[in-house]
């Protein structure tokens, strides 16, 4: 992916009106095959202006996977670059270990590090980290960083590469090669029944389960690692006993129940302050 393409600055100013008419055109142009509807064209539009760019940057390269927003790598530094707040700086590449230290101003407010020990614990195998690894640590690191220091430049958007979530790139250039209804449906090919826990299990697309299931706990629903152990009282994933489903279920049923309790909490504490929590 092109930069240069990446930063054309996106259109201010247009109606919605505007916006689905441009989602019309770019949609039945036939050029982006994973946009079939005006809708589907509108939304990465529309993602595209919380980033910066314009509607053909957005169109190739932004992908919604599963509600969550996915950006090339290249397009993601191009947008920390155009941000004005942001910069980063790469100080350590090789095959087995990325770092990039990022910048608000002339101040360093963090670094990403990304190595090769990490792809491999996290069962990030395939063809592309083989062939690629420079790439392929590059872009972790850097949407790693990106959301843990520059998380407004997308206007607070969690914003992953497409291969975070599953997607099928080019190892080169980071372009999504395929992005289909299946990669969000999918299901592990084995779930206790031949001794591999679910967790390392593929999909019968190829996909890591591992790399499903952490974008749904900690993008979809915002939880941490410790906090999807908590629901499934456990230490460590593995020591889940259920099936993946169930697993989805018990977290699920945990975040309600938290909400109640932070309900009840609040209203004690309105009681024991001499106020009626019932007034509310």
């Amino acid at each position: 992916m092109s930069e240069n393409r990446a930063i054309v600055p996106a259109q201010s100013g247009m109606t919605l009106s505007e916006t689905m008419t441009l989602g019309e055109a770019l949609a039945r142009s036939g050029y982006f095959s994973d946009a079939k509807s005006a809708a589907q064209a509108v939304v990465k539009v529309l993602a595209g202006q919380e980033l910066g760019i314009g509607p053909i940057a957005a169109m190739t390269g932004i992908n919604i996977i599963k509600g969550q927003v996915s950006v090339g790598a290249n397009l993601l530094a191009a947008t920390i670059k155009r941000d004005g707040r942001y910069n980063y700086r790469v100080i350590e590449h090789s095959a087995e270990v990325c770092e990039i230290v990022f910048f608000e101003g002339k101040q360093e407010i963090g670094r990403s590090r990304f190595t090769m020990e990490d792809a491999k614990a996290a069962q990030l195998a395939g063809d592309n980290w083989r062939k690629y690894p420079r790439n392929m640590l590059f872009a972790r690191a850097l949407s790693n960083g990106f959301r843990w220091y520059c998380p407004d430049a997308a206007g607070g958007t969690p914003v992953y590469t497409p291969e975070e979530l599953g997607a099928n790139v080019d190892g080169e250039t980071g372009e999504v090669i395929t992005v289909t209804a299946e990669l969000v449906t999918e299901t592990p090919k084995s779930d206790n029944g031949d001794g591999q826990h679910w967790i390392d299990s593929v999909s019968e697309r190829g996909t890591p389960i591992r790399t499903r299931f952490w974008a749904w706990t900690k993008g979809d629903l915002a939880l941490t690692e410790d906090q999807v152990h908590e629901a499934l009282g456990v230490d460590h994933i593995r020591d889940y006993k259920g099936t993946m489903e169930k697993a989805k279920a018990q977290i699920e049923a945990w975040i309600v129940k938290q909400a109640d309790a932070e309900a009840l909490a609040e209203d004690f504490e309105q009681y024991a302050a001499g106020e009626d929590p019932a007034r509310d």
